[in-house]
């Protein structure tokens, strides 16, 4: 079963990274709630799961911490009962009804909106006008157009790559895959095929190596300009940690790796949107 985070396209007032995610327990039930993003933490990890397999348009959303099943409850203290919002919570039981399951909507782009089945016209929203604070609650609401407090993507939960991986460098802004071609020129593409496709080796202290698939490595020089050599040397040497998404830092220039929306690559003592990454295994 493969589990993900639900990531808003509305931000934190810096520019973190937001998800759904459940940590406050009460007797019965647990609220979703926003989150900022941390790496490892199961009660942000959700798997998409059809109750029918031949209806895989329909799913429930199956939480990895609790074992639940995030579903629409009615409240009454929003003000009137006809405009009350709907709270996901976590249901306490192994089975999910026509209250836990969900549909895509059909946005274009990245995001997308998440869709009560049962009530088309209620979708999964965030309370209140942004900029959002860790811990806001999550409701239902009716459709506004598209607005980033009611839009959400779904993004492979991964590890922090190890030596010996091989992994896509995805930009998580922009959703597009770093890749080298044999004339030893880097872009950035939707593919995700054997040029998109890097093996991390070891480059001692905690910095890697980025291998191409044509066997060339990744490197920077100081002025931000972004190459592949078959060199392995210090200009070639990074460091990926995770800082609301991997960032991949020059080790020799202490610069961050980037991608601008014209495809161009960089680094940059920048460590913003443009900058963040995602290293899913391959």
């Amino acid at each position: 079963m493969g589990y993900s985070f639900i990531v808003a396209k509305a931000r934190a007032s810096d520019g973190t990274l937001l998800v759904l995610g459940s940590r406050a327990e009460t007797v019965s039930y647990r609220v979703v709630t926003l989150d900022r993003i941390v790496l490892g933490d199961r009660s942000q990890m959700w798997a998409k799961i059809p109750p029918n397999p031949n209806d895989p348009k329909t799913f429930g959303l199956h939480h990895l911490d609790t074992g639940r099943w995030m579903s629409r409850v009615r409240v009454t203290n929003f003000g009137s009962v006809d405009s009350a919002p709907i709270l996901g919570r976590l249901r306490p039981t192994d089975e999910y009804g026509v209250n836990a399951r969900w549909h895509d909507d059909k946005v274009a782009g990245p995001y997308n909106a998440l869709v009560s089945a049962e009530n088309w016209e209620r979708k999964i929203n965030i309370m209140g006008d942004g900029p959002y604070r860790e811990g806001t609650t999550v409701i239902m609401w009716q459709w506004s157009g598209g607005a980033p407090n009611e839009l959400w993507r779904f993004w492979d939960v991964a590890a922090l790559p190890q030596p010996g991986a091989r992994i896509l460098l995805t930009n998580f802004e922009h959703i597009v895959q770093l890749g080298a071609t044999p004339e030893q020129k880097v872009y950035v593409h939707t593919n995700k095929d054997t040029w998109e496709r890097w093996t991390v080796e070891d480059a001692g202290a905690g910095r890697v190596f980025l291998r191409s698939a044509h066997g060339t490595y990744l490197g920077s020089r100081q002025n931000g300009e972004v190459y592949v050599t078959p060199n392995r040397d210090s200009w070639e040497r990074w460091v990926i940690s995770f800082n609301d998404g991997f960032r991949i830092r020059s080790a020799e220039w202490n610069l961050n790796l980037g991608a601008r929306p014209d495809g161009s690559l960089y680094t940059h003592a920048n460590c913003r949107a443009w900058e963040r990454w995602w290293t899913p295994a391959v």
